[in-house]
């Protein structure tokens, strides 16, 4: 994990050609951090979900889970994605980019999400905290109507890529404490986010999936979830097939010869050396021609019709068609 001049956690996703940063919630005994997580409306395919998403600016990247994207029946480019925490063991996991609009729950703004992961999980955290006594307790708060929030399941993670989304309308926020949660207004309506007293909550504190204290057991626990949600393969990346002398001589006649004349493509023949040694055949194309001799002159009536169609194709006219 990484602390850059921060009080928050983050966890990396890799992928090939690049690093991403995720922010994460934790808690201490002193506070815990309030995500800002918003109610949304997904409708894709003639279907419509109806649920939680995380706004989170420190994700560079933004992700639905696997169950939900199967249930609206998502597709996409499949694509590798490796997901790192701070015990930098991570698996590669295959995944796909998919696309689709978000709305908020009276459908007055709606946004589109062109590249979207598809993630197995995102084990957010979320447990019952009364946001009415956070009001109560934050002056600078009073006003908002703020249901007693429950517990959700977390099904949308939307990052930085697709800020129009996370734009802030209003803020609230303690001009005497900085430290204090603040009040945030979006398209999708208002939510609190920011440290709050842990007194508003009552259960252990996590980092997202990410346990704070260690188990004699993970790295057993880590290995089955490799074998079990993992496709692995004998293959290294970067390590090109080797390729035949003979392939390499038809990929270069084709390169050579491959040109484009009258609204097709021409291409040379793949010879599989420059010594073209044909076979002479003159021998069977006389024995053909000596046999449908003989079968003409045994049977008159189709000697007949043969004859006559060759008089019709050395007509003049037809001479004329053919050259034209």
């Amino acid at each position: 994990m990484e602390r850059r001049g921060c009080t928050r956690y983050q966890v990396q996703l890799l992928t090939p050609s690049q690093q991403i940063h995720l922010t994460v919630s934790h808690g201490d005994d002193d506070e815990t951090t309030l995500l800002p997580i918003v109610p949304m409306l997904i409708e894709v395919n003639s279907r419509t979900w109806s649920g939680y998403g995380l706004l989170d600016p420190g994700s560079q990247i933004s992700m639905i889970t696997n169950t939900l994207a199967n249930e609206l029946k998502l597709e996409g480019k499949r694509t590798k994605v490796k997901i790192g925490t701070y015990h930098g063991c991570d698996p590669t996991a295959n995944t796909t980019k998919a696309s689709f609009k978000i709305y908020s729950r009276d459908k007055r703004s709606s946004f589109n999400i062109p590249v979207c992961y598809v993630v197995p999980t995102l084990k957010l955290r979320n447990d019952d905290i009364d946001l009415k006594r956070v009001v109560k307790d934050c002056p600078h708060l009073a006003g908002l109507k703020v249901p007693a929030r429950k517990s959700v399941d977390v099904e949308v993670l939307i990052g930085s890529c697709d800020m129009t989304p996370q734009e802030i309308l209003e803020i609230r926020k303690d001009p005497l404490n900085e430290r204090a949660p603040r009040g945030l207004r979006t398209a999708f309506g208002w939510y609190i986010a920011g440290p709050i007293s842990p007194s508003a909550i009552n259960t252990q504190l996590h980092c997202n999936s990410l346990s704070l204290s260690f188990s004699a057991d993970q790295d057993l626990a880590d290995a089955i979830n490799r074998f079990l949600l993992i496709e692995t393969y004998e293959a290294r990346i970067g390590v090109k097939a080797p390729v035949g002398k003979e392939e390499l001589r038809a990929i270069k006649i084709l390169n050579d010869t491959t040109k484009f004349v009258g609204g097709r493509y021409e291409s040379g023949l793949l010879w599989k050396s420059d010594e073209q040694n044909l076979p002479d055949n003159s021998g069977s194309v006389l024995n053909r021609f000596f046999k449908l001799e003989r079968r003409l002159v045994a049977d008159k009536n189709l000697g007949q019709r043969y004859a006559t169609n060759i008089l019709i194709l050395d007509m003049p006219e037809n001479c004329l068609l053919k050259n034209q």
